[in-house]
């Protein structure tokens, strides 16, 4: 009885947390894009990012670049093939569920991508996912 009960939890918990991710429009762009959601915390704020296999890109980015809407810095300068971080934002650390830290270039809108993906640039193998999602073509 007890294992049933756990068992019934554990469904209603899980249906719970995909129907909250169904109603979070950056969760649902990033999966829709083929990509894996993660929640990052900054020194004093909380971010989303999309993770395209080795690549990571602000969620908020990837909505206001499929909305059409203006671009954020981080994704133009990716496009643009520009590999530096500086002078255009500037380097900061983020912790991935307490474990996984990585180096971000942050912008002044507030925009953000991988430091790793920035650098390996677009025609980088391991940007590939990343590519597809933005729908870039060269």
């Amino acid at each position: 009885m007890r294992i049933l009960n756990l068992l019934s939890i554990l469904v209603i918990f899980g249906l719970t947390l995909s129907t909250s991710a169904q109603n979070n429009p950056q969760i649902r762009a990033c999966n829709q894009t083929g990509g894996e959601f993660k929640a990052a915390k900054t020194e004093n704020d909380e971010v989303g990012l999309c993770k395209y296999g080795q690549a990571y890109i602000g969620t908020i980015d990837l909505l206001n670049y499929r909305d059409n809407q203006q671009g954020a810095q981080s994704l133009q300068t990716y496009i643009d093939g520009i590999q530096s971080c500086e002078p255009y934002g500037q380097m900061k650390t983020i912790t991935i569920l307490q474990s996984l830290s990585i180096d971000v270039c942050s912008f002044d809108d507030g925009s953000m991508i991988e430091a790793e993906t920035l650098r390996t640039g677009r025609h980088d193998p391991r940007n590939a996912q990343l590519n597809r999602a933005l729908e870039i073509r060269f």
